[in-house]
Protein backbone atom coordinates (compact mmCIF):
# COMPACT_ATOMS: atom_id res chain seq x y z
CA UNK A 1 0.00 0.00 0.00
CA UNK A 2 1.25 3.10 -0.54
CA UNK A 3 2.05 6.12 1.63
CA UNK A 4 -1.37 7.65 0.64
CA UNK A 5 -3.20 4.96 1.31
CA UNK A 6 -1.71 4.15 4.97
CA UNK A 7 -2.35 8.30 5.34
CA UNK A 8 -6.00 7.63 4.10
CA UNK A 9 -6.36 4.63 6.02
CA UNK A 10 -5.40 6.12 9.42
CA UNK A 11 -7.76 9.42 8.43
CA UNK A 12 -10.77 6.91 8.17
CA UNK A 13 -10.01 5.08 11.50
CA UNK A 14 -10.46 8.30 13.16
CA UNK A 15 -13.25 9.43 11.38
CA UNK A 16 -14.89 6.55 12.10
CA UNK A 17 -13.93 5.98 15.36
CA UNK A 18 -15.42 9.72 16.04
CA UNK A 19 -18.88 8.46 14.48
CA UNK A 20 -18.70 5.26 16.34
CA UNK A 21 -19.15 6.38 20.33
CA UNK A 22 -21.75 8.77 18.79
CA UNK A 23 -23.66 6.60 16.76
CA UNK A 24 -23.68 3.41 19.21
CA UNK A 25 -23.84 5.23 22.45
CA UNK A 26 -27.60 6.18 20.61
CA UNK A 27 -28.70 2.73 20.43
CA UNK A 28 -31.98 3.11 22.93
CA UNK A 29 -32.38 -0.12 25.20
CA UNK A 30 -36.02 -1.93 25.52
CA UNK A 31 -38.84 0.12 26.86
CA UNK A 32 -41.13 -3.01 27.28
CA UNK A 33 -44.09 -4.70 26.61
CA UNK A 34 -47.36 -2.85 27.43
CA UNK A 35 -48.48 -5.42 29.91
CA UNK A 36 -45.64 -5.96 31.88
CA UNK A 37 -45.90 -4.22 35.93
CA UNK A 38 -43.25 -2.32 35.05
CA UNK A 39 -43.91 -0.76 31.81
CA UNK A 40 -46.87 1.29 32.43
CA UNK A 41 -47.82 4.46 30.58
CA UNK A 42 -46.37 6.97 33.27
CA UNK A 43 -43.30 5.05 33.27
CA UNK A 44 -42.77 4.64 29.12
CA UNK A 45 -42.62 8.34 29.39
CA UNK A 46 -40.38 9.09 31.89
CA UNK A 47 -38.04 6.52 30.10
CA UNK A 48 -38.83 7.97 26.51
CA UNK A 49 -37.69 11.30 27.55
CA UNK A 50 -34.70 9.80 29.93
CA UNK A 51 -33.69 8.28 26.55
CA UNK A 52 -33.88 12.09 24.93
CA UNK A 53 -32.19 13.30 27.17
CA UNK A 54 -28.89 11.08 27.28
CA UNK A 55 -28.98 11.54 23.42
CA UNK A 56 -28.95 15.20 23.35
CA UNK A 57 -26.63 14.97 26.68
CA UNK A 58 -28.90 16.66 28.53
CA UNK A 59 -27.11 17.34 32.12
CA UNK A 60 -30.60 16.53 33.57
CA UNK A 61 -30.16 12.85 31.94
CA UNK A 62 -27.77 11.87 34.89
CA UNK A 63 -30.10 13.23 37.42
CA UNK A 64 -33.25 11.89 35.63
CA UNK A 65 -31.65 8.24 35.93
CA UNK A 66 -30.97 8.04 39.51
CA UNK A 67 -34.57 9.26 40.03
CA UNK A 68 -35.97 6.68 38.60
CA UNK A 69 -33.92 4.04 40.07
CA UNK A 70 -34.74 5.89 43.63
CA UNK A 71 -38.53 5.45 42.38
CA UNK A 72 -38.09 1.62 40.94
CA UNK A 73 -40.87 -0.71 42.23
CA UNK A 74 -39.23 -3.54 41.79
CA UNK A 75 -35.82 -4.85 40.40
CA UNK A 76 -36.50 -5.49 36.57
CA UNK A 77 -37.67 -1.40 36.78
CA UNK A 78 -34.53 -0.75 38.53
CA UNK A 79 -32.22 -1.95 35.60
CA UNK A 80 -34.81 -0.12 33.14
CA UNK A 81 -33.08 2.71 34.85
CA UNK A 82 -29.74 1.43 35.84
CA UNK A 83 -28.60 0.00 32.23
CA UNK A 84 -28.97 3.67 30.84
CA UNK A 85 -26.40 4.74 33.41
CA UNK A 86 -24.44 2.75 31.27
CA UNK A 87 -25.35 4.92 28.34
CA UNK A 88 -24.41 8.15 29.56
CA UNK A 89 -21.19 6.72 31.53
CA UNK A 90 -20.50 6.59 27.70
CA UNK A 91 -21.00 9.65 26.14
CA UNK A 92 -18.84 10.96 29.46
CA UNK A 93 -15.97 9.06 28.36
CA UNK A 94 -16.17 6.59 31.24
CA UNK A 95 -15.78 2.97 30.43
CA UNK A 96 -14.82 1.69 33.83
CA UNK A 97 -17.57 2.85 34.67
CA UNK A 98 -20.00 1.80 31.71
CA UNK A 99 -18.40 -1.63 32.19
CA UNK A 100 -19.68 -2.29 35.46
CA UNK A 101 -22.71 -1.16 34.89
CA UNK A 102 -23.05 -2.88 31.85
CA UNK A 103 -21.40 -6.22 33.98
CA UNK A 104 -24.00 -5.82 37.21
CA UNK A 105 -27.06 -5.61 34.90
CA UNK A 106 -26.58 -8.59 32.51
CA UNK A 107 -25.42 -10.32 36.09
CA UNK A 108 -29.13 -9.86 37.16
CA UNK A 109 -30.35 -10.66 33.57
CA UNK A 110 -28.64 -13.71 33.51
CA UNK A 111 -31.02 -15.40 36.64
CA UNK A 112 -33.84 -13.81 35.23
CA UNK A 113 -36.53 -15.75 32.87
CA UNK A 114 -35.67 -14.66 29.00
CA UNK A 115 -38.26 -13.37 27.33
CA UNK A 116 -38.12 -10.76 24.29
CA UNK A 117 -38.32 -7.96 26.70
CA UNK A 118 -35.11 -8.92 29.10
CA UNK A 119 -33.55 -10.33 25.62
CA UNK A 120 -33.58 -6.41 24.27
CA UNK A 121 -31.81 -4.89 27.96
CA UNK A 122 -29.16 -7.52 27.27
CA UNK A 123 -28.80 -6.54 23.82
CA UNK A 124 -28.40 -3.25 24.87
CA UNK A 125 -26.12 -3.55 27.90
CA UNK A 126 -23.90 -5.85 25.40
CA UNK A 127 -23.73 -2.99 22.80
CA UNK A 128 -22.66 -0.98 25.54
CA UNK A 129 -20.18 -3.10 26.51
CA UNK A 130 -18.91 -3.56 23.03
CA UNK A 131 -18.76 -0.14 22.91
CA UNK A 132 -16.31 0.34 25.73
CA UNK A 133 -14.07 -2.08 24.31
CA UNK A 134 -14.04 -0.96 20.92
CA UNK A 135 -13.91 2.95 21.00
CA UNK A 136 -12.15 3.51 24.18
CA UNK A 137 -10.11 -0.15 25.20
CA UNK A 138 -9.10 -0.26 21.21
CA UNK A 139 -9.75 -4.38 21.74
CA UNK A 140 -11.77 -5.16 18.50
CA UNK A 141 -12.14 -8.81 18.98
CA UNK A 142 -13.53 -8.56 21.79
CA UNK A 143 -15.95 -5.71 21.14
CA UNK A 144 -16.81 -8.39 18.10
CA UNK A 145 -17.54 -10.79 20.42
CA UNK A 146 -20.23 -8.62 22.50
CA UNK A 147 -21.44 -7.20 19.57
CA UNK A 148 -22.81 -9.85 18.10
CA UNK A 149 -24.10 -11.52 21.47
CA UNK A 150 -25.92 -8.24 21.83
CA UNK A 151 -27.03 -9.07 17.45
CA UNK A 152 -28.15 -12.43 18.67
CA UNK A 153 -29.73 -11.01 21.54
CA UNK A 154 -31.64 -8.50 19.65
CA UNK A 155 -32.92 -10.38 17.17
CA UNK A 156 -34.78 -12.41 19.97
CA UNK A 157 -36.04 -9.36 21.34
CA UNK A 158 -39.01 -6.98 21.11
CA UNK A 159 -36.51 -3.86 20.35
CA UNK A 160 -35.47 -5.64 16.51
CA UNK A 161 -35.28 -2.02 15.19
CA UNK A 162 -31.97 -1.36 17.09
CA UNK A 163 -30.08 -4.41 15.71
CA UNK A 164 -28.98 -2.47 12.43
CA UNK A 165 -26.70 -0.10 14.82
CA UNK A 166 -25.40 -2.78 16.29
CA UNK A 167 -24.35 -4.46 12.96
CA UNK A 168 -23.02 -0.85 11.84
CA UNK A 169 -20.97 -1.13 14.95
CA UNK A 170 -19.51 -4.94 14.03
CA UNK A 171 -18.48 -3.44 10.92
CA UNK A 172 -16.97 -0.74 12.36
CA UNK A 173 -15.08 -2.86 14.87
CA UNK A 174 -14.13 -5.49 12.03
CA UNK A 175 -12.59 -2.41 9.95
CA UNK A 176 -10.18 -1.91 13.04
CA UNK A 177 -9.24 -4.81 12.81
CA UNK A 178 -8.49 -5.04 9.46
CA UNK A 179 -11.09 -7.54 8.28
CA UNK A 180 -12.91 -5.43 5.44
CA UNK A 181 -14.99 -8.38 3.88
CA UNK A 182 -16.63 -8.83 6.83
CA UNK A 183 -16.77 -4.94 7.52
CA UNK A 184 -18.91 -4.53 4.17
CA UNK A 185 -20.93 -7.71 5.14
CA UNK A 186 -22.29 -6.12 8.28
CA UNK A 187 -23.14 -3.02 6.22
CA UNK A 188 -24.80 -4.95 4.44
CA UNK A 189 -26.98 -6.59 6.98
CA UNK A 190 -27.89 -3.45 8.43
CA UNK A 191 -29.17 -2.13 5.09
CA UNK A 192 -31.10 -5.48 4.49
CA UNK A 193 -32.60 -5.15 8.32
CA UNK A 194 -33.57 -1.81 7.96
CA UNK A 195 -35.73 -2.16 4.64
CA UNK A 196 -37.35 -5.91 5.83
CA UNK A 197 -37.96 -4.11 9.04
CA UNK A 198 -39.73 -0.86 7.31
CA UNK A 199 -37.09 1.13 9.30
CA UNK A 200 -37.22 4.88 8.43
CA UNK A 201 -34.78 5.62 5.13
CA UNK A 202 -32.93 8.01 6.81
CA UNK A 203 -31.26 5.31 9.11
CA UNK A 204 -29.53 4.22 5.81
CA UNK A 205 -27.49 7.31 5.53
CA UNK A 206 -24.42 6.04 7.97
CA UNK A 207 -24.51 2.57 6.57
CA UNK A 208 -24.31 3.88 3.26
CA UNK A 209 -21.30 6.03 4.23
CA UNK A 210 -19.77 3.30 6.11
CA UNK A 211 -20.17 1.25 3.00
CA UNK A 212 -18.64 2.89 1.01
CA UNK A 213 -15.85 4.26 3.04
CA UNK A 214 -15.29 -0.13 3.20
CA UNK A 215 -15.01 -0.26 -0.39
CA UNK A 216 -12.68 1.99 -1.07
CA UNK A 217 -10.14 0.50 0.99
CA UNK A 218 -11.11 -2.41 -0.66
CA UNK A 219 -10.25 -0.38 -3.92
CA UNK A 220 -13.84 -1.59 -5.21
CA UNK A 221 -14.27 2.09 -6.49
CA UNK A 222 -17.07 1.02 -8.55
CA UNK A 223 -19.00 0.09 -5.37
CA UNK A 224 -17.86 2.66 -3.12
CA UNK A 225 -19.36 5.45 -6.05
CA UNK A 226 -23.22 3.62 -5.68
CA UNK A 227 -22.92 4.14 -1.71
CA UNK A 228 -21.50 7.88 -1.54
CA UNK A 229 -24.18 8.84 -4.11
CA UNK A 230 -26.73 7.06 -2.52
CA UNK A 231 -25.67 9.01 0.95
CA UNK A 232 -25.22 12.23 -1.19
CA UNK A 233 -29.25 11.91 -2.16
CA UNK A 234 -29.72 12.07 1.43
CA UNK A 235 -27.44 15.14 2.16
CA UNK A 236 -30.27 17.68 3.42
CA UNK A 237 -30.69 15.32 5.97
CA UNK A 238 -27.72 14.93 7.19
CA UNK A 239 -26.33 16.90 9.96
CA UNK A 240 -23.65 19.69 9.75
CA UNK A 241 -20.70 17.18 10.92
CA UNK A 242 -22.17 14.33 8.86
CA UNK A 243 -22.47 16.55 5.68
CA UNK A 244 -18.20 17.54 6.97
CA UNK A 245 -17.87 13.38 6.87
CA UNK A 246 -19.84 13.00 3.65
CA UNK A 247 -18.04 15.65 1.59
CA UNK A 248 -14.41 14.67 3.03
CA UNK A 249 -15.11 11.19 1.68
CA UNK A 250 -16.42 12.50 -1.66
CA UNK A 251 -13.24 14.29 -2.04
CA UNK A 252 -11.21 11.05 -1.26
CA UNK A 253 -13.39 8.79 -3.72
CA UNK A 254 -11.87 11.64 -6.32
CA UNK A 255 -8.14 11.97 -5.27
CA UNK A 256 -7.23 8.05 -4.44
CA UNK A 257 -8.07 6.21 -7.91
CA UNK A 258 -6.36 9.24 -9.81
CA UNK A 259 -3.51 9.20 -7.87
CA UNK A 260 -2.99 5.15 -7.71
Amino acid sequence: MTNHRKTYTALFMALLLMFTVVAAITTSCSQGRKDRQTTDTLSLKRLRALDDSVSFRSPMARTMAEQGMKEAKDSAEYYEYYIRMGKIFLTESEPDSATAVTDRTLHFLEKQEKDAHTEGIIGFARNCKGVALHSFRRQPKEAIRQYRLSYEALMRSDRMETAPDVCANLADAYSFDSDLPNAAVWYRRALFLVDSLQLEPTRNITLYMGLGRVYMMLEDYKSAKKYLDATEKMYNLMSPDMQIYLITSIGNYHYYPSSG
